[in-house]
């Protein structure tokens, strides 16, 4: 009887993944640091605005200077991605 694994294992690691210090990055092992988060900013128009969103409990909709102030405090806390969604008039 052959007690060897039926699948081969590769002799040479692919290294593809690893060319750029970006592609390494994304090809390390998980961890959960503030570069690698996204934040989302749901933005209004006005100034000086904020609503709560009623299907997500502690995001609010932002006015654009609510929404630049809140991106400069997660960019101090090392928060480098933002995903903007902004406010779409519900009659269209």
């Amino acid at each position: 009887m052959n007690s060897s694994p039926s699948h081969s294992v590769p002799r040479r690691r692919p290294r593809r993944l690893r060319r750029g210090e970006t592609l390494r990055r994304f090809a390390r092992e998980t961890r959960l640091t503030p570069d690698r988060l996204v934040l989302p900013q749901f933005v209004i128009g006005g100034q000086g605005r904020s609503e709560p969103i009623d299907a997500m409990p502690g995001r609010n909709r932002l006015s654009v200077d609510q929404t630049i102030n809140e991106c400069e405090q997660a960019w101090a806390l090392g928060v480098r991605s933002f995903a903007l969604f902004p406010a779409i008039d519900p009659t269209l």
